[in-house]
């Protein structure tokens, strides 16, 4: 791939970012190391010691102007399977499903009765995963709880980790701290679980699945020719038209095209993350929710449906794009951009500021942007004092009626 890649580390690595050039490759390091030095950033690729640039979110991108544009705003939902996996058809080796699971649960998340054990279905066809242990003590008292990991306190979330999670680094700086590992993609998701690093295994909880605040059990998930862009919305052909005609380097015109091109489809399982979490001890803490879901990311936020869930939750991560609704440069159909996604965040999670943004990939003007609780605790102390370096401005806010489901 590209040359030119900016690597974004978080406690040793965060989000990967992908610039054309070597300027942006500057600009990208020198964001990292002057607006989110206090926020899980240790250490950057080629970094210089430079302010960083200001990010404006803006209805209007600033980058070269597109050759086409549409007006179409409206989100376009995934292809749903619920018509394909009946509760019934679930096949099985463990005892029917029990405990306090919504409907929609049963048909994915459950669990085993003779083995006390959480399980989900990655497919129609029956094929599960056990996801872990559910704790003794609890189930004596009539509770669902997974057994944490030895001296885990607190978890961090990340959905969407690609082969590898980013937020292994700021898992090793919180050694109090479990990790629940969303990644649908099956291939994928294997080769993420034998790449743990021994030192941080025990603490990892990954889970075989694609989160969406919908109402079905599996969905039709669209792999891209880059993996890291696959998406449970589809690839789109204007991305790839604008790649051609507008992104002059090699390196990026082939990942851009790449993370624009569908090679094939696959059924993933569907969770809310309410729903995982109601299998998490009420009394550890949610301290970041990390969301890489192409275009999807309003919508897996949204899954924190429930009033308890939403207030475990004291910092999310979302990635997004700063470019016009309907703009040919969004990579998937029916992404939000980043005006919406904040517009819809910050109605869902009130309690929470829009604390700062920084750039992953500037020819896309892709964004990953934070917000955080007031100096509830370290990480969003860390999101907080990067805000205050960053010197975000405000911008036009989307379109009400574009927010997903809550």
């Amino acid at each position: 791939q590209s040359n030119s890649f900016c690597t974004l580390l978080a406690a040793g690595r965060q989000f990967m970012s992908h610039s054309e050039s070597s300027s942006h490759k500057r600009t990208c390091a020198a964001a990292v190391v002057g607006a989110l030095a206090m926020f899980i950033v240790m250490s950057t690729a080629n970094a210089v010691g430079t302010k960083p640039d200001r990010v404006v979110l803006s209805s209007v991108a600033a980058a070269e102007p597109p050759s086409t544009h549409t007006t179409d705003s409206s989100p376009i939902a995934y292809e749903s399977m619920s018509t394909l996996a009946p509760a019934t058809t679930v096949v099985s080796p463990a005892a029917p499903p029990q405990g306090p699971l919504t409907p929609r649960a049963r048909r994915a998340l459950f669990v085993d009765g003779a083995t006390s054990e959480l399980l989900i279905s990655m497919n129609s066809s029956g094929a599960t995963y056990t996801i872990g242990k559910l704790e003794p003590s609890a189930a004596a008292k009539g509770e669902l709880q997974l057994r944490a990991p030895p001296n885990v306190s607190k978890w961090f979330v990340e959905v969407g980790t690609n082969r590898v999670p980013a937020l292994l680094g700021l898992l090793r700086k919180h050694p109090d701290a479990g990790l629940l590992a969303f990644e649908p993609q099956h291939g994928v998701f294997r080769a993420m679980v034998a790449s743990l690093p021994a030192d941080v295994a025990p603490r990892v909880v990954p889970i075989p699945a694609a989160v969406s605040n919908g109402a079905d059990p599996f969905a039709i998930f669209h792999i891209a020719a880059e993996s890291e862009c696959s998406s449970l919305l589809s690839q789109s052909e204007q991305m790839r038209a604008w790649t051609r005609t507008h992104v002059k380097k090699k390196g990026m015109k082939g990942l851009l095209s790449k993370c624009a091109t569908a090679t094939t489809k696959m059924e993933v399982a569907l969770v809310a993350l309410s729903e995982v979490l109601r299998f998490v001890s009420p009394k550890q803490r949610i301290e970041l929710v990390a969301i890489d879901g192409q275009g999807f990311d309003a919508s897996i936020a949204a899954s924190l449906s429930s009033a308890d869930a939403a207030a475990r939750v004291d910092s999310i991560v979302v990635e997004c794009q700063d470019v016009p609704p309907g703009d040919p440069r969004l990579i998937v159909r029916g992404a939000l951009t980043c005006a919406e996604t904040r517009e819809c965040l910050q109605r869902w999670f009130p309690r929470m500021g829009f604390q700062t943004c920084w750039v992953n990939n500037p020819v896309a003007r892709e964004w990953n942007c934070a917000f955080a609780v007031d100096l509830k605790n370290q990480i969003s102390r860390q999101l907080l004092g990067a805000a205050a370096e960053s010197g975000i401005s405000e911008h036009p806010t989307g379109s009400s009626s574009s927010c997903p489901d809550h």
